[in-house]
């Protein structure tokens, strides 16, 4: 098993191999490139922002966070990005709005309030629109509405949907607060909220599970070379993630962060776009499927393939 350092000379590389190959246009073309690079750069750059812990954050801004992770579990990052959030924004923003008979939603499925309906059948408001119509998702994201609109009044929003021990900074405290959110939106979910409200997390997804595994760095629950059957069946297992989480933390505390007020933050961004599909942040082409497996990473020479 490398050292942290190790580790995050490794991360290192991987960064570089993001900024100057999953940005890189097929033709290559310098301008698009440097384009491409500049988003890539300001993306990172505002999610890492976004991460800064807020123990006073308002209602209305940690339920944009609450329902969009909710919108992305499973799908694609890009898709969701691109035209679920705008599609549904006006609608799912203001969590208060989201009560009455119109969003009453039958598990049956025989007597669906009529906002449900047009959810889910393309129709009304929702008539023209691009978005996946999951019926998981709306009946979580309403679940979760009602839950904020009961918040005890004077409470800090972060305690009421975390539990009190929110604020508190030991271990215990981060999974008793994940286990309450669990309980509201989803295991993965809870800790992608987490991770992007400021706590001491990453989001322990298909992409950076499976790229912490072929690396090596959590053989105590996968082995370097596990089969992607295997990986998929215990990625979303506790055991996984603890492992996961506790190996970012060492890692991020090695790293030099390009945004050193958020690396644990940094480091899960720039490890999911090295894994996921081209479609956003200016990635135009996948390193992991396609052009440099992570196994290679060492290998990589930059000047050799045009970096700089």
């Amino acid at each position: 098993m490398p050292t942290p350092v190790e580790m995050a000379v490794v991360f290192h590389r991987i960064r570089d191999a993001v900024l100057l190959e999953a940005t890189r246009p097929s033709p290559d073309d310098a301008k698009s490139h440097q384009d491409n690079q500049a988003t890539f750069r300001r993306e990172l750059q505002e999610v890492c922002k976004d991460a800064q812990f807020d123990a006073d954050i308002s209602a209305e801004k940690l339920w944009m966070h609450v329902w969009e992770k909710v919108r992305y579990a499973g799908f694609q990052a890009a898709f969701v990005t691109n035209f679920d959030i705008p599609s549904l924004t006006p609608v799912f923003s203001d969590f208060s709005s989201l009560a009455g008979p119109e969003w009453q939603f039958d598990p049956n499925g025989t007597s669906h309030g009529v906002a449900v309906t047009d959810f889910l059948y393309g129709t009304g408001r929702f008539a023209g629109l691009q978005y996946n119509r999951n019926k998981r998702k709306l009946r979580t994201i309403l679940n979760a509405a009602a839950l904020f609109q009961a918040f005890p009044s004077g409470m800090r929003p972060l305690e009421a949907f975390f539990g009190p021990q929110a604020l508190e900074s030991s271990d215990e405290a981060f999974w008793c607060s994940h286990q309450r959110a669990a309980e509201q939106i989803g295991f993965a979910t809870a800790l992608h909220v987490m991770m992007d409200i400021g706590l001491n997390c990453v989001k322990p997804d298909i992409w950076m599970v499976r790229l912490m595994c072929l690396l090596g760095w959590i053989d105590a629950v996968l082995a370097p070379n596990a089969a992607e059957v295997q990986i998929r069946g215990c990625y979303l297992r506790p055991n996984t993630a603890r492992c996961v989480i506790d190996r970012a933390r060492a890692i991020s505390k090695e790293i030099i962060a390009w945004n050193p007020s958020a690396p644990l933050r940094e480091f899960d961004y720039v490890m999911v776009k090295y894994g996921q599909d081209p479609g956003d942040a200016g990635i135009v082409r996948s390193l992991h499927r396609d052009w440099l497996p992570i196994q290679q990473i060492m290998e990589w020479n930059p000047q050799e393939n045009g970096g700089d």
